[in-house]
């Protein structure tokens, strides 16, 4: 049986402070590039969506929010919790008052009473942003490539 006995040598501790650097600056670096490309995401995703001047406070353009997940690779999340959007996205058939004599609706700061409110087809507006976003997403993540590439023969 051999055994192998590591001994750091002089300059460890350097090294090991170094290599913890380059791996935080490279966790920052991949944060930044994600963020950006979240906020392009929801720059889209709010002129994409359908906007009649009458709907509910807050606005759901209004409710976007970047949320980053994970390191190498980040996952980036675009959220948004409006309690209508699942309507708008996917649509609705008629709606009646279950509990009630009158479904209750508020906006632009005027309350507003509807016995039923009609069918309503669905506006699929993230795909379509998404879709529009496609090459400007693939830029950023090749300017972040050229960047890092620069750095590293810098």
């Amino acid at each position: 049986m051999i055994s192998v006995q590591f001994v750091p040598g002089p300059g460890f501790d350097a090294l090991v402070e170094r290599l913890a650097g380059a791996i935080a600056g490279e966790a920052a670096r991949i944060a930044l590039v994600a963020d950006e490309a979240g906020q392009l995401a929801v720059t889209a995703l709010q002129t994409e969506v359908p906007y009649d001047g009458a709907a509910p406070d807050p606005h759901m353009r209004d409710q976007f929010r970047v949320e980053i997940v994970g390191g190498n690779p980040a996952t980036v999340r675009v959220m948004n919790d409006s309690a209508h959007r699942d309507y708008v996205v996917f649509g609705h058939g008629d709606i009646y008052p279950v509990n009630a004599k009158a479904l209750r609706f508020e906006g632009n700061g005027q309350v507003v009473f509807a016995r039923h409110v009609g069918p309503v087809g669905p506006n699929d507006y993230p795909s379509r942003a998404l879709a529009d976003l496609a090459p400007e997403l693939q830029s950023v993540a090749e300017a972040a490539a050229a960047r890092r590439a620069a750095e590293r023969v810098g």
